[in-house]
């Protein structure tokens, strides 16, 4: 096709961010290994909280980029409604892993 829509450069964030996440709570889980073995990650750098607030922010971004398509192109409100249950689940799964580190 010799083209690259804007849209698929938007779509393919949402598993990035996935991606993303899974390493980010890894590197929480294991942040003072990685700080005694020299490593420079980013949880490592800005500690475990800026860790978690970024597990979440990668969370948040991975629901809301298809919800945020599927408006666009269906004027689904009700697409809205689940990507805001599953943006509270994310979020439960943030504060899962900010318990888990303390």
């Amino acid at each position: 096709a010799l083209a690259l829509p804007p849209w698929v450069l938007v779509a393919g964030l949402a598993p990035g961010a996935l991606a993303t996440a899974i390493l980010v709570a890894n590197n929480v889980r294991d942040v003072d290994e990685d700080r005694a073995a020299g490593k420079r990650t980013l949880v490592a750098r800005f500690g475990t909280a800026f860790g978690v607030r970024l597990y979440g922010a990668c969370i948040s971004v991975a629901v809301a980029v298809p919800a945020g398509l599927v408006y666009y192109w269906r004027d689904g409100t009700g697409v809205l409604a689940a990507a805001l249950v599953a943006t509270l689940v994310g979020r439960r799964l943030a504060t899962r892993l900010a318990r888990s580190t303390t």
